[in-house]
Formats: structure tokens, sequence, C-alpha cells
């Protein structure tokens, strides 16, 4: 669905976001994304995540392929340690809040050894959260708020699956089906 409709959305000239959950954070999912010319995808890691420092390449390439990974980083260490926090402000939630992050590029075997951003979110000593953008340039912040507009998307598709029958349509082609989605959508913002 998100390769047919990257193309209707060139014009607008903007970067498309597509913010997912974590159980989407796989290489099935991530690496077509990747493909598409336009699209940054936002994520939740798990917190096992293989994760590499991105490899510095040499001036003169030798034989074979270049290395696509560096040395594997633990996560886990890196929130325990107390290098790189910083205290930002973000709006999540209607309300500005101040996060404990610590960010930085990686390479990851979920997007082939492209580079992406990491951010680690840290609640407490005990509660921390690691989140991806495919975007190097996002700062913390805009990763932070693009991931909690996620939570408004989930309550939107409840309320359209539940309340206006959104999947139940029993249509045969593709381009009624996004017709029909298309239709819901709109009926749900105008009148909700």
């Amino acid at each position: 669905m998100i390769k047919r409709l990257v193309p209707k959305f060139k014009d607008f000239g903007k970067t498309i976001e597509i913010i997912v959950d974590g159980g989407y954070a796989k290489d099935t999912v991530l690496l077509p994304l990747g493909k598409l010319q336009g699209v940054t995808t936002i994520t939740r890691l798990r917190r096992d995540a293989a994760l590499f420092e991105v490899p510095v390449q040499p001036k003169t390439r030798g034989r074979g392929r270049p290395k696509m990974y560096g040395v594997r980083m633990d996560l886990k260490s890196l929130v325990e340690s107390s290098d790189g926090w910083e205290e930002v402000e973000c709006r999540q939630y209607g309300q500005v809040v101040s996060k404990q992050v610590k960010s930085f590029v990686a390479a990851s075997r979920l997007t082939k050894g492209k580079p992406i951003r990491v951010v680690i979110v840290k609640e407490n000593d005990k509660t921390w959260l690691p989140l991806m953008s495919t975007d190097v340039e996002m700062s913390a912040v805009e990763i932070l708020e693009s991931y909690a507009v996620r939570f408004g998307i989930e309550e939107m598709f409840k309320d359209l699956k539940d309340v206006w029958g959104w999947g139940k349509q029993e249509l045969r082609k593709l381009e009624s089906n996004e017709a029909a989605t298309t239709m819901n959508m709109l009926l749900f913002g105008m009148t909700e």
C-alpha cells in the first residue's frame, strides 16, 4: 500500500514519515521502505537489538566488498553509562515534557548496514526505550515528537474499525478498497 501511495505524494515535495510499532521493526518491513525515495521510517527498537558502529571506509578501496558493520554496540551498557545523556524538551501528547535522551548514529542488520539514528529515552533508572529513525539527520526531539503521534493514530484506527466499519467493506478491486479507506478517513475527520 505504501509503495502505491508514495508516488502520489511526491508532488508535495515533503518527506513522508512512516511511524510504526516496534513489531514492524523487521528487515522485511524496513528494507522495502528504505528503497523508497523521500520516506523516513520511525519505530521502536527491541532492547536487545543488534547495533553496530558505522565503519570508517578506507580512502583507497582494496579487494572485496567494504565493511558494512563496525564493532557491536550493547544498548544496555550504553544506558548504564553516564556519558552522552542530555535533557531535551519536546511536545508529547499535547504538553511540553522534559526527557533524558542519548542519541547516536549506528548501523543495523535491519537496514542491511544503512546508518540509522538511534535515540535512547531514559524515563528513570529502570525504564528506558530505544527508538530509531532511518533519517540520520533527524534530531532526538523530532524523533520523540513523531513517535508520540503514533498514539493518536492508534486511537483513530480503533475508531475507524469499531465505529466506521473500516476493513469490513466487501470490495474486490484494490482501487475500490483504497477509495473506501479514503472515504472512511475523510468522513471520520469531518465528523469526529
